[in-house]
């Protein structure tokens, strides 16, 4: 599957866990989407805030301060700033102690 193809996969909100997990790769993990420029993580903070799947996308490598640089996005959010924004405190305090687990840097 290329990387077009596994966005629009992942943008599926019935696509079960074991799903993205089958879809998701290092090499395509921080794909941007040509709609709104948002990468795996951006989508599963979004779409099905679950820390599982914020996990997997970390597990393979994603970019946690990639911003979305697209005009559908002026303020340029990471996945913890939609997170937050879309009132998920839980997952983004949980999203934050994954970031500590795995010794990933956040650029706040």
């Amino acid at each position: 599957m290329n990387a077009s193809n596994t966005i629009k996969a992942i943008y599926d909100k019935n696509l079960t866990f074991s799903e993205l997990k089958a879809i998701i790769t290092r090499e395509n993990v921080n794909t941007r989407s040509p709609l709104h420029s948002g990468t795996a993580l951006h989508i599963s903070a979004v779409q099905i805030p679950t820390l599982k799947r914020l996990e997997l996308c970390l597990q393979y490598g994603a970019n946690i301060n990639l911003k979305v640089s697209h005009p559908v996005d002026p303020f340029h959010n990471t996945a913890l700033h939609l997170l937050i924004a879309n009132e998920c405190e839980n997952t983004a305090v949980e999203f934050l102690e994954l970031a500590k687990k795995y010794n990933i840097k956040i650029d706040f």
